[in-house]
């Protein structure tokens, strides 16, 4: 009867485990996700001061102006983000962003994320206008309060198919 219950316990505890870790899977998964979220509802209230909790203060920046440097600071690149929402706001446009992640690199202390994005921009006579980019992040978690915030973010312009 011995080997029995062990050989029934085993299975039970492999397959309870599994649940166990494909929750932490997915806990991880959704923290790693929050930056891009949080990004997306700045983009919808129009807020910049939002993407201060997604990037670090060092964060790098690479937009497709081939003419730009790398810029390095949020403090190089938000004023971009302030300039286009208040643009926004003044012509009575709503902004949304969205992003499918192709591929997710995960080490122990960094996460690069590979993907798409599409921006609309709806105006206030209700036209919709569509720009598709792609994009690679690096996260890592900030040691101050444990949340993943973009380390780098670089982008560039892409057909709309990608985000079929």
């Amino acid at each position: 009867m011995k080997d029995i219950t062990y050989f029934f316990r085993f299975p039970l505890t492999a397959f309870f485990s599994l649940f166990f870790l494909i929750g932490q899977a997915q806990d991880n998964d959704h923290e790693l996700d929050r930056p891009y979220e949080k990004m997306t509802e700045a983009y919808e209230k129009l807020e910049a001061r939002l993407l201060h909790e997604v990037y670090f203060e060092s964060a790098l920046y690479m937009s497709p102006d081939g003419n730009q440097k790398i810029q390095k600071g949020i403090d190089s690149f938000i004023d971009g983000f302030e300039g286009m929402f208040r643009n926004a706001a003044e012509n009575g446009d709503q902004l949304r962003i969205s992003f499918k992640i192709e591929k997710r690199m995960q080490g122990e202390k960094m996460v690069v994320d590979a993907g798409y994005y599409k921006l609309l921009v709806v105006t206030k006579e209700r036209d919709e206008r569509e720009s598709y980019g792609k994009f690679v992040t690096v996260l890592k978690k900030d040691p101050a309060d444990g949340k993943w915030k973009f380390a780098l973010d670089g982008y560039n312009a892409s057909p709309p198919v990608v985000m079929e």
